[in-house]
């Protein structure tokens, strides 16, 4: 894994300003050329991170649904986040990671189910408590996060463990504490398509240079994304968006 900064060092380097590096120094980014090149590196980190289900970014959050309530915040999840599945390939069976811990010897997983059919079920029940444990769960992402939505309503409060992808998201440059944060997915990727979009910005779109950082960037992105799927058993499985 490498900082922020080193990925950005290592984007400069390859786009021939060797000379021009961001010093270990430095508090914050007040060159022109380092401004852009950090926006590109923000940019490819996003692409990066949203290509698969980094293991790196996995995290598992409670959320308390209180009892008669229909949603609650995920805690930490943002709108990027993705929600994590199992895939049992010989049943055909994929299930997503949403289970019900209330009872810590006895959980079980819930059943994703599109939110409109969720808020359609729960108003025919006319919002009120149908059941003591939810059996259906569904998601949506807010402005700054995601919400987590559970039907029947339950009749008392639940812990319902969410298994999910939070990306990092993009760096502040305007401060050394942010210069220097890990990045946690696969650092090369970012500098390779940093390195490509800094290639395009110079006008050598049409040149050999430029169309060889392109096509190396997304082979390797590629075998990255199907090499994380691979060792999850999720090869045969498209990812989804909350």
């Amino acid at each position: 894994m490498a900082t922020f900064r080193q990925i950005l060092n290592r984007t400069l380097v390859a786009l021939g300003q060797a000379d021009n590096q961001v010093p270990d120094a430095a508090n914050s980014l007040t060159d022109a050329y380092h401004i852009k090149v950090a926006q590109w590196v923000n940019d490819f980190l996003e692409e990066v991170e949203d290509a698969a289900p980094w293991r790196v970014l996995r995290q598992a959050v409670s959320v308390t649904v209180a009892s008669g309530t229909l949603s609650s915040a995920i805690s930490g999840a943002t709108p990027r986040s993705k929600l994590l599945y199992s895939n049992d390939a010989d049943n055909g069976i994929v299930q997503a990671l949403v289970s019900n811990q209330t009872a810590p010897t006895q959980p079980y997983l819930l059943t994703e189910t599109d939110l409109a059919a969720l808020l359609s079920a729960d108003r025919g029940a006319g919002s009120t408590i149908t059941a003591a444990y939810p059996d259906y769960f569904a998601v949506e992402p807010s402005a700054t996060g995601m919400n987590l939505y559970v039907y029947p309503r339950p009749a008392s409060t639940q812990t319902i463990q969410v298994e999910l992808t939070v990306p990092q998201g993009r760096v502040d440059t305007s401060s050394s504490a942010s210069l220097d944060t890990i990045i946690k997915v696969p650092d090369t990727l970012v500098v390779l398509g940093a390195t490509w979009w800094g290639l395009e910005d110079r006008g050598e779109e049409l040149g050999q240079d430029g169309s060889k950082a392109e096509a190396r960037y997304r082979m390797k992105l590629a075998e990255a994304a199907a090499a994380e799927l691979a060792v999850q058993g999720l090869d045969d499985l498209v990812v989804r968006d909350a």
